[in-house]
């Protein structure tokens, strides 16, 4: 009998956990940097994600990014400010800034290619593939991602469609060509415009657990903004 109850403890528990939402922990580096203005030093941020099949939130100390797909919408949080920016979806950037900002964006739209690079490695425990991500001819990320991470990334990769262009100031056309990148990231490394150091992001843990509550909502208080601002614009 005791064998028994325990057999069935154990299959409430594995249900429970693949009921359960998808955490990852992610660490992002930026090495130090000169420039015009000043030296600006090295740092390092811990990042956070939460998704199921119809919501996500990318959180970092400074900004968060929310999508939900119950509501068709998605929010750009400044956290710092304590305020945030609400658009419906499909997502369209251009909808939450000025005219003037618009027209720059539409006049300098960035050109993004992904080719894949034919390389394959372990990072942590997850066995990845390598994407060369090159923007405008320029800067070229060198992207990590695997399709053994313990959830269905083909689905996880039509709901980060809106999120990825919040995050990365992309359009339609940039979105798609993401999308050639099979997976999930598990790590980027960008150059530094200085040329001499890097952006570096890899994920950490991941796993299957009960999302807090109120990770996929503003939270109470949040001032509701029209457009986003330049400070904004400069946030990921």
């Amino acid at each position: 009998m005791k064998k028994e109850l325990t057999v069935v403890s154990l299959l409430l528990l594995l249900t429970a956990a693949a009921g359960a939402d998808v955490y990852v922990k992610s660490k992002w580096h930026t090495d130090a940097m000169s420039t015009s203005a000043g030296d600006i030093p090295a740092g390092d941020l811990t990042c956070e994600q939460w998704f199921n099949d119809n919501q996500l939130a990318f959180i970092n100390p400074k900004s968060s990014v929310i999508v939900d797909l119950n509501k068709n919408v998605l929010y750009l949080i400044n956290t710092e400010q304590k305020s945030y920016v609400e658009s419906t979806l499909p997502f369209d950037f251009r909808k939450l800034v000025d005219s003037q900002v618009a027209q720059m964006m539409s006049r300098m739209p960035l050109a993004w290619t992904v080719t894949p690079n034919g390389q394959t490695k372990m990072i942590g425990q997850w066995k990845c593939s390598g994407y060369d991500l090159t923007i405008n001819s320029n800067t070229k990320t060198e992207v990590w991602a695997s399709t053994d991470a313990p959830f269905n990334t083909a689905k996880f990769r039509k709901l980060y469609g809106d999120a990825m262009k919040a995050q990365m100031r992309a359009n339609d056309a940039s979105a798609k060509e993401i999308q050639k990148i099979k997976g999930y990231w598990i790590s980027s490394k960008t150059p530094m415009r200085d040329g001499k150091g890097y952006n570096t992001n890899e994920v950490i843990e991941i796993s299957r657990e009960p999302a807090p509550r109120g990770v996929y909502s503003v939270t109470a208080g949040y001032t509701k903004k029209d457009k986003l601002s330049m400070e904004d614009m400069g946030r990921r």
